[in-house]
């Protein structure tokens, strides 16, 4: 991960809770409050667009033409990437 690139939270396999850009440097935070639950490794992100509610997501396949893994990270290829609809959420 690095500065400018775009994140996406997901809720599960099939859908997008919230859309954010990388803006900060990596920081390893040992004191962090995070630590009790295996958090270290950060970076600062500005979310622009998050769920209003609970119910609010989107689906992953607007979004690319499969759903995610199981994995904690996605790399996406912008190939593979609507990128017209994630400007609709993030402008």
């Amino acid at each position: 991960m690095k500065k400018g690139d775009i994140v996406l939270v997901s809720y599960g396999l099939d859908k997008i809770r919230a859309i954010g850009k990388v803006v900060g440097d990596y920081e390893y935070r040992k004191d962090s409050p995070l630590n009790k639950y295996g958090f270290y490794q950060f970076r600062k992100v500005k979310w622009l667009w998050i769920g209003k509610d609970e119910d609010e997501y989107i689906d992953v396949e607007h979004i690319r033409n499969k759903k995610l893994g199981r994995r904690a990270v996605h790399y996406l290829d912008k190939e593979e990437l609507n990128l017209e609809l994630i400007k609709k959420y993030i402008i």
